[in-house]
């Protein structure tokens, strides 16, 4: 995994809190750039372009390890010691992918400590007190914060390559509840644009390609009714029982959202266990990516047979919990119990052309719970981690300069 970052003079960033007034939300993103532009407009050689970026966080979650660049701007010249400046790639940790492997029962969080100058894992069993959601949760920070630990040290270096990163540990998620803005972030860059040949006007389009972490949260509420109860309510012409769709409440807004596209509400459990002691619902759910950009891989060199970082777009992670009278996963991408760990053999999900990342998951219920039981609710949360990118471009004209 890498940033290509361009040589460019280090302009220090600054935090501005929202005012109060309305508060700016996105219930499809996460980091919004506000304005991405360039100052002037039209130049020729030794003249000073500033390049001004403002991205505010509009999500429902904290956005960590925010880092622009700018794209485009080979040919160029740093605007302050005027070094010739090209798009070289930067690899912000040297080996910084992460792994997870499910086992029976079990899971290996690994990705490379830099400080340590080796690979780590973390393990996690069944049954053991931890949840698994708390334990991807608190190794994902642990291996972002690796990955914001390195960056901060890029930020500070006075080589050239270390001078273009523009990095910002964290952004805070607005609280509209207390009319407060998310946390905003303002960035520069100062160049000075190639030397043309006389007579030539020439459009630099610009990218400034804006990636951060951050994570969704989401949970969908399925009534369910034991066969009796179920009947009574038939006949009493209760619309309770009446079949909807499955509404899944994600968190105030994000670019990765979960949705449920199949499976029954209300779930109806026949309670006569000499059907068997369980009963099974199919459901199916996905990952959508709704946002203005996309996810990046978390995949690198450090992850065993690689020989070079992943370089693939589109992957998530995430754990789903369930809760309920005697509900559980069965078979579930591979993994039954009450948490799982949504993958497609061993790794992340990955978005697809369509935007979208679908995926089964059966449950069963123990019919026994719902022998004196008459209704209830089936609860499913979900959390999903990722790296995620957005782009916001703007044009410079670079005229070739008279020649007397």
């Amino acid at each position: 995994m890498r940033f290509y970052l361009a040589a460019l003079f280090l302009i220090p960033v600054m935090l501005v809190f929202g005012c109060t007034g309305t508060v700016k939300i996105d219930t499809n993103n996460g980091l919004a750039v506000n304005d991405f532009a360039a100052e002037p407009a039209t130049a020729e050689a030794g003249d000073t372009v500033r390049f001004y970026l403002d991205t505010e966080n509009v999500g429902g979650t904290t956005a960590s390890c925010v880092t622009s660049t700018l794209y485009g701007i080979d040919g160029w010249y740093d605007g302050l010691t005027g070094a010739p400046l090209s798009s070289t790639p930067l690899t912000i940790m040297p080996q910084n992918g992460l792994s997870i492997n499910i086992l029976n029962g079990g899971a290996n969080f690994c990705y490379f400590d830099v400080a340590k100058g080796q690979q780590v894992c973390a393990s996690y069993v069944q049954g053991q007190g931890t949840s698994l959601s708390a334990f991807i949760g608190n190794n994902f920070l642990a291996f972002s914060n690796q990955y914001c630990n390195q960056a901060s040290i890029y930020a500070n270096q006075m080589d050239a390559n270390g001078r273009l990163v523009r990095f910002q540990p964290a952004l805070t998620a607005p609280l509209p509840q207390q009319n407060k803005a998310g946390q905003s972030w303002q960035a520069e860059w100062i160049l000075k644009p190639p030397l043309l040949p006389e007579g030539l006007k020439v459009d630099y389009p610009i990218t400034a390609r804006t990636e951060y972490f951050y994570k969704s949260n989401a949970q969908v509420n399925i009534k369910a009714f034991n066969k009796d109860e179920y009947r009574t309510r038939q006949i009493t012409g209760d619309q309770s029982i009446v079949s909807s769709p499955l509404q899944i409440d994600n968190v105030i807004s994000a670019p990765i959202q979960v949705v449920a596209t199949r499976g029954d509400n209300p779930m109806v459990i026949n309670q006569d266990q000499s059907l068997g002691p369980l009963e099974y619902f199919s459901y199916t759910f996905s990952l959508n990516n709704v946002g203005n950009g996309y996810p990046l891989s978390m995949s690198g060199s450090d992850i065993p047979g690689a020989s070079s970082p992943d370089t693939s777009r589109g992957f998530v992670w995430a754990v789903a919990t369930i809760n309920g009278p005697g509900a559980a996963f069965s078979n579930c991408l591979g993994q039954s119990g009450s948490e799982i760990f949504i993958s497609s053999d061993y790794v992340p999900l990955q978005i697809r052309s369509d935007k979208t990342a679908p995926f089964g998951c059966q449950i069963a219920i123990d019919r026994s719970q719902w022998v004196n039981r008459p209704f209830d609710t089936i609860s499913i949360t979900f959390q999903v981690f990722y790296r995620y990118y957005v782009d916001k471009e703007t044009h410079v004209t670079v005229i070739g300069p008279q020649m007397s």
